[in-house]
């Protein structure tokens, strides 16, 4: 063997050893913690000639490289997409001399006024865009560009590449909120979708091209947790590929304040989520004070995990830095960002990412004139044998808009490592209002009296009033509506659940009692029943304390497979079944005998063909 042929038989070696390690990201830290940067925000008020930069997304090119594309608050018409480069790892910025990077259609094109939401690939030396686009009648869509340099991009002619859904699928109203990545030879598409605004859904599809795009069919893949931060609402997804899984940091919403949290997978459809949210807005005078601290940017910078997200605040929405940090962390973890008065919620205090933990100190606060409060120590965690000590005046103690907890291990017990629960608030609601809750006096401390360095997180209760809303819901065809119904009431603002109450199945009357905001809320009303069209009530505005009756309304019959239309489909299934007294079932969940006679004859016939081509909803 010569020398040529040994020297690249050991490099074939060498390479076989080094291959494997740099292809595998270590997994997402679970001893660190998200730290905000002490100099945010890194994307102030008219950055790049942008009242409100938000919605980021990021591109590494190189260590501490990266090039940012942002929106001004894409709530408005005419929002475009705009760029920024960094050369320290996101600190400082450069804006682009041409921007806005990627602008509006044509008047009457798909994306003719707004151009928002992107998020961007390197494939190469392309740079890959999906962006989200919405016309002047309100449709959205999401639309593939493509560049030699990230600055002069091309629109792909035949966009939108992925649009909403048929009725009465789940993203049937709204797609958007793309966030691409490469993983496992494939294109994945994760993205926000909804059937009603603003109750949003994360999906996911695949393509071979990134413009050909196949939806998954477990879709929705993320959906709100019953009783959890993002009860409402899920969107916002940015995934990072870290090696064989999948990172995903998404914001949601449980009434009050907008927040994000992170989730895990192997294959873009199973997800794991963790429990509690880990980015919310900071108190006092903070940039970053108001209710939003959402649409985010996640990146993994050789094995540094950092974040850019979007904080509301006296300014409006500006970009923020997070970075995960060796600091233990202080949080809330609520079971809902909302109490109705009278009622009540628990709010329990995480310790995460902490090291050494022989004792702690610290006060939450909170307005007495909106909430009221008691107190516990959780054991399961800290002092598990509950021989710790607590002085008096601070064990689980609350009074005067302030909880005060202390405690310290005893020997020979040992010092306590890792992430758990220290203590419970249980909140009352006494007054519609907000409430902010703040750590205060916080030290915690090793043995030896050596103090751990921890960061602090702010908490939010939205406390709601009550409404009471009646009415009377027929069914066209019947005396009776036979079985229940629902009416559920959608906060169009997203502050609130979805709160769905039944009509009685012998008289169709219906009670609720809503929660509403301190000063008012705006819900869209729906009734519905199975084999009907639904009605909608719009704009029903609610105050605290208030009565409302809707009246009668009557639902329109026909709808045999309950699709949420009246078709030739529902006439045949009809007339396939005429004078049968064992009624069929059509499309899987619906019946022919659309008036519960126990017999299909003209009286359901004629209901059909009566509403032929009408659709959900219908006016009530």
């Amino acid at each position: 063997m010569n020398k040529l042929m040994k020297y690249l038989l050991m490099l074939v070696l060498i390479l076989s050893f080094i291959a494997p390690a740099i292809s595998v990201q270590a997994a997402l830290p679970t001893d660190q913690s998200w730290v905000k940067y002490s100099g945010n925000p890194v994307l102030p008020t008219n950055t790049c000639g942008v009242l409100q930069p938000s919605r980021p997304a990021v591109v590494v090119e190189g260590t501490n490289q990266y090039k940012m594309y942002f929106t001004d608050h894409p709530g408005k018409n005419g929002a475009q997409i705009y760029l920024a480069s960094t050369n320290d790892g996101g600190i400082t910025w450069t804006c682009a001399s041409s921007n806005p990077v990627l602008t509006l259609g044509t008047s009457g094109s798909w994306d003719d006024t707004r151009v928002i939401t992107p998020s961007v690939l390197k494939d190469g030396s392309v740079f890959k865009m999906w962006y989200t686009g919405r016309n002047s009648s309100g449709v959205y869509g999401i639309g593939y560009a493509e560049s030699n340099d990230g600055i002069a991009w091309t629109k792909y002619n035949g966009n939108p590449v992925f649009t909403a859904a048929t009725a009465p699928a789940w993203d049937s109203d709204i797609v958007r909120e793309p966030s691409v990545v490469y993983f496992n030879g494939m294109y994945h598409l994760f993205y926000a979708g909804t059937d009603h605004w603003p109750y949003f859904k994360i999906g996911h599809a695949t393509s071979t091209n990134g413009i050909a795009w196949t939806r998954d069919s477990n879709n929705p893949v993320l959906t709100p947790t019953a009783n959890s931060w993002d009860a409402i609402e899920v969107y916002g997804p940015s995934v990072v590929v870290n090696g064989t899984d999948l990172e995903m940091f998404y914001s949601g919403n449980s009434g009050g304040a907008w927040l994000t949290g992170h989730a895990t997978s192997t294959d873009g459809t199973n997800w794991t989520k963790d429990a509690n949210a880990f980015l919310s807005p900071s108190g006092g005078s903070a940039w970053d004070k108001g209710d939003s601290t959402d649409y985010v940017a996640a990146l993994l910078d050789g094995s540094n995990w950092k974040l850019f997200y979007s904080g509301a605040g006296e300014l409006g929405y500006q970009i923020g830095l997070m970075t995960l940090e060796n600091m233990a962390q202080l949080t809330f973890n609520k079971l809902s960002n909302y109490v109705m008065v009278g009622n009540s919620v628990d709010v329990y205090i995480d310790l995460s990412a902490v090291s050494g933990l022989y004792g702690y100190q610290f006060q939450v606060n909170y307005d007495t004139t909106k909430v009221s409060a008691t107190a516990s120590f959780v054991n399961t965690f800290f002092d598990n044998d509950t021989d710790g000590f607590a002085p008096p005046n601070w064990a689980a103690i609350c009074g005067n808009g302030v909880c005060s907890f202390a405690k310290t291990e005893q020997n020979p017990d040992p010092a306590v490592s890792g992430s758990g629960t220290l203590a419970k608030i249980t909140f009352s609601g006494v007054a519609p209002g907000d409430v902010v809750l703040t750590f205060s006096n916080v030290i915690l401390t090793q043995l030896g009296a050596v103090p751990i360095p921890t960061d602090t997180t702010v908490g939010w209760l939205h406390v709601n009033g009550a409404a009471t809303v009646t009415g009377t819901v027929n069914l066209q065809g019947r005396t009776t509506p036979k079985d229940m119904g629902t009416v559920t009431f959608f906060d169009q603002y997203g502050y609130t659940p979805p709160l769905v109450v039944n009509f009685s199945a012998s008289d169709g009357t219906f009670s609720a009692t809503v929660p509403v905001n301190p000063n008012s809320t705006t819900f869209d009303v729906f009734a519905a029943h199975g084999l009907y069209l639904s009605n909608k009530y719009p704009d029903l505005t609610l105050s605290p304390g208030g009565s409302v009756s809707l009246g009668t309304t009557t639902l329109k019959g026909g709808d045999a497979n309950n699709d949420g239309m009246i078709k030739l489909n529902d006439l045949t299934c009809i007339g396939g079944d005429f004078g049968s007294t064992t009624p069929g079932t059509c499309g899987g969940t619906g019946s022919s005998d659309i008036n519960k006679d126990s017999i299909v004859n003209i009286l359901d016939l004629v209901l059909a063909g009566g509403n032929y081509t009408l659709s959900s909803p219908q006016g009530w």
